[in-house]
């Protein structure tokens, strides 16, 4: 049998195919762009780990924590969870509508109003989300004080995402 390098190039093209197009079966599905992880203080601080009163929620984790830059020390229960989009999954019982809120509190941080707000030292440790959001690296601190200059519906998407 004699192979031309047409009939070459032909049977590569189709093992190729086969290949790219889930022919083989071997594909993995794509990696969600949105993934995150987010943390929130849980009751009230406490000034030892024996001393924390504090209930971890369902669908969390929730390490114990040192409030950094506090004297006496103080802790604090911290919960944690993930949260995936597209397909929307993670430690929520509406993964879609904590999906709509993150993206939209990440966008209203990204445009502050510039208004100015007073705010009192921070006594727990803030709110965190880290991770990627639409496969761009995000990473917010809300504290106390970090809702101040955004608009009101802000509230609300950090009420959905750090529920209490």
């Amino acid at each position: 049998m004699r192979l031309t390098v047409g009939t070459l190039g032909v049977a590569m093209l189709t093992v190729i195919a086969s290949g790219c197009l889930g022919g083989s079966g071997t594909a993995r599905p794509p990696r969600p762009q949105t993934r995150v992880v987010i943390q929130a203080p849980v009751g009230l601080p406490a000034r030892s780990l024996a001393a924390i009163t504090a209930r971890c929620p369902a669908l969390r984790r929730c390490p114990s924590q040192r409030v950094p830059n506090t004297r006496p020390r103080v802790w604090v229960l911290v919960a944690a969870r993930t949260l995936t989009c597209d397909p929307d999954r993670g430690g929520y019982a509406h993964p879609g509508a904590a999906c709509q809120a993150l993206r939209d509190l990440a966008r209203l941080e990204a445009h502050p109003t510039g208004v100015a707000c007073g705010c009192i030292v921070e006594v727990e440790p803030p709110s965190l989300i880290v991770g990627r959001l639409d496969g761009k690296p995000i990473s917010l601190a809300l504290g106390a004080c970090a809702l101040c200059g955004l608009p009101a519906h802000a509230g609300r998407d950090a009420s959905v995402l750090f529920p209490a």
